[in-house]
């Protein structure tokens, strides 16, 4: 059997396998960030696992931006992604952080009437990502070498 290797072969293998270990070693696990990210196009509904579901709202100046969260997981953990999870219902504050040096903007959630165990142990941050039509939100759980990701998508207004 003769087997022929060509200059241009060995540039198109070196380049799949550049490009598979770039993706490997970026560190991102979760949904690509959204790029440009509008305010107005973050408001409405988001579901997960375990029926988790949270209302994103402006409700003007006076009040600013709040949210709605139910059957929220307690704990940030792979087992936030099961529907059998410790869960709540809760509300508060919202607010968006820009991207930096390519990385993802945020939602920051501040929940109202917590015990403080619950506050330090539940979903707090979520990366703001591009799920097509509508951001997505996620964040992800777990061992960071497992690629686990607790993810909300939009469901509308």
């Amino acid at each position: 059997m003769t087997v022929f290797v060509t200059r241009r072969s060995v540039a198109v293998v070196t380049l799949l396998l550049a490009s598979a270990l770039s993706a490997c070693g970026s560190g991102r696990c979760g949904p690509p960030p959204l790029k440009p990210v509008v305010e107005e196009g973050l408001y409405g509904t988001y579901a997960g696992p375990g029926g988790a579901r949270i209302t994103l709202r402006y409700e003007g100046p006076k009040v600013g931006a709040t949210f709605s969260a139910e059957n929220w997981p307690v704990e940030e953990k792979v087992s936030s992604l099961d529907a059998r999870a410790v869960r709540f219902d809760g509300d508060g504050y919202w607010e968006w952080d820009s991207a930096r040096d390519g990385d993802a903007a945020e939602v920051r959630l501040e929940f109202r009437k917590l015990d403080a165990g619950v506050k330090s142990s539940t979903i707090t941050a979520l990366e703001i990502g591009d799920g097509g039509r509508h951001a997505v939100l996620s964040t992800p759980v777990g061992d960071p070498d497992v690629c686990r990701v607790f993810v909300l998508k939009w469901t509308g207004n």
